[in-house]
């Protein structure tokens, strides 16, 4: 038997973690052939995840990035030009018309450190980093980005559903969404962040009492809640990675509904053991905090 009244954890793959600043600034607005130590570079591929906006728009902002050195180095931003195009035929379904934000990256500039003789360098890796607010350019659910490297193009697909915006990778070459922390891998991944109104409305839920191994409780559970109501959240978010109810068990409070910090019992689920038969437990849900980004495991639209 199982005494349980514990919180069931959400644990997922995340799609983003808090961003890694470059080295300490330099103005780069000097010609940097003119200074020693001074390169420009024009990187063989570069990552590209959804971060939180830094103007507090609802729209989170894209994040381009490129591994350009040691903490002993100082990195300038990505260099990037763009253009929105409106209403242009989309080359990857049959018809229609989609809004294209095209990104030219122009590479970045390093001017290189002395060396580990330096006891003032780190062993972080230092990046070069360009954000993009998605509200600058994003007036509806749906956005493409045309993101060219060396000549190359790659294709994303952005959309805002069901309270969260997924990137989903078109054509891929040498532009790759990944999990930042992580190296860029030449496999993009589906990623979503969800809005913060979206996750304002998500509780996590617990059993209160004692049940047995050998019980349907785990399938009965999230039934219950279901028709409660209550919608799991990985069956909200299309792709979301899948939760087990009696160890990882968020979803969606109705809006007519309050979803509070405290823990409070909404009901009792019936459910079968083998030994005992069918019993009664109580079930309740408190506020969750949940990490806004995920890595999704298919195309969400």
């Amino acid at each position: 038997m199982i005494n349980i009244f514990r919180p069931l954890l959400v644990i997922s793959v995340l799609c983003f973690i808090p961003d890694v600043s470059t080295a300490r600034a330099y103005d780069f607005s000097v010609d940097c052939q003119a200074m020693r130590h001074c390169q420009s570079i024009m990187p063989a591929k570069a990552g590209l995840y959804l971060g939180e906006s830094q103007t507090h728009n609802i729209l989170p902002r894209l994040v381009l990035t490129v591994p350009a050195g040691s903490g002993c180095d100082q990195v300038s931003n990505l260099r990037t030009s763009r253009n929105l195009r409106a209403a242009q035929p989309n080359i990857f379904t049959k018809g229609g018309h989609v809004d294209i934000l095209e990104i030219e990256i122009h590479g970045y500039q390093i001017l290189r450190g002395p060396g580990s003789a330096d006891s003032t360098c780190t062993d972080e890796i230092t990046e070069a980093i360009e954000n993009i607010e998605l509200a600058d350019y994003m007036s509806g659910s749906r956005l493409q980005l045309k993101i060219i490297l060396n000549g190359k193009a790659n294709f994303f697909d952005l959309g805002l559903s069901d309270g969260a915006l997924f990137l989903n990778p078109l054509d891929s070459v040498n532009i790759f969404s990944f999990i930042p922390g992580e190296n860029i891998s030449d496999k993009p991944l589906y990623c979503g962040m969800m809005t913060n109104a979206f996750l304002g409305r998500l509780a996590r839920v617990r059993v209160q009492g004692v049940y047995a191994q050998d019980s349907d409780l785990d399938k009965r559970l999230r039934n219950y809640m279901r028709d409660s109501g209550f919608i799991p959240l990985d069956e909200k978010l299309q792709g979301y990675p899948p939760m087990k109810p009696l160890e990882d068990f968020i979803v969606l409070v109705p809006l007519d509904q309050e979803n509070s910090d405290h823990f409070r019992t909404i009901g009792q689920v019936k459910y079968h053991e083998i030994i005992a038969g069918d019993k009664l437990i109580d079930v309740g849900i408190e506020r969750a905090v949940v990490y806004p980004y995920f890595v999704r495991n298919r195309r969400s639209f």
